[in-house]
């Protein structure tokens, strides 16, 4: 690879013109429609916590900040995916009713819901940390249109291990729409994925290796062990 002492010159695509550099200029609008998401901050002062803009719609903030407008945009333009999402969502917390998005004050809404069996309408602080972040993964991968590439950091963090296994099925649905590229420290998640879908990240001699498991070098051993027992077992690499 070619660089120079001020780093990488891929850093530099984005100055190359389309007249001048075309094959260029496609690679950066590419890379420019990748979405890269974290869902780990549920505290009491998340951005998901609190309100919004109203019409902040699209695209969804890589934090989900605009989860409450988001949802609006799909009860109001794609109502089949908006009840998917809710349905959906009923799969991992069979409490929960619907989503009240009204505002709040003027231009302003916030992601309030109601319970599936009264009237009472609650906080997203009301929820639990799993719950609320399976909410921001279900309206994710579940959105008609989504970016051309979604990578997610840990999507599993705070899940129970049943919504692991529903969480892996909107994966397998997404990725027919979408390119997905997942990072997980979870062995209940990648249990649920073929040898071949999984790359491993090693590090050797300062650099980063990444590998793609081969399900026939592990035939024998996957006769006994799961793939994510073996990597327990430090047979798949992986390790911090």
């Amino acid at each position: 690879m070619v660089y120079q002492q001020g780093g990488y010159l891929e850093s530099y695509l984005h100055s190359f013109s389309k007249v001048n550099a075309p094959a260029p200029q496609k690679f950066v609008e590419q890379i420019r429609d990748w979405r890269v998401y974290h869902f780990h901050d549920t505290s009491r002062f998340a951005p998901v916590m609190g309100r919004v803009n109203t019409h902040d719609q699209t695209p969804l903030h890589s934090n989900a900040a605009n989860l409450a407008p988001f949802l609006i945009h799909l009860q109001e333009n794609y109502p089949q995916h908006y009840h998917l999402v809710v349905e959906t969502v009923r799969m991992v917390a069979p409490f929960f009713g619907d989503f009240v998005l009204a505002e709040v004050a003027d231009g302003q809404t916030q992601l309030r819901w109601r319970d599936r069996y009264s009237e009472l309408v609650y906080n997203p602080s009301q929820l639990s940390d799993g719950t609320l972040r399976f909410i921001c993964l279900a309206a994710l991968l579940l959105q008609p249109n989504p970016p051309a590439t979604i990578i997610i950091d840990e999507p599993e963090l705070g899940l129970h291990p049943a919504a692991v296994q529903i969480l892996v099925s909107l994966l397998y649905g997404a990725a027919e729409r979408t390119q997905l590229i997942v990072s997980t420290q979870s062995s209940l998640l990648v249990d649920e994925l073929e040898p071949e879908e999984i790359i491993v990240a090693n590090t050797h001699e300062g650099e980063t290796i990444l590998e793609r498991l081969d399900g026939h070098q592990l035939e024998t051993w996957l006769e006994e062990y799961t793939i994510g027992q073996l990597w327990e077992k430090n047979v798949l690499g992986g390790l911090p």
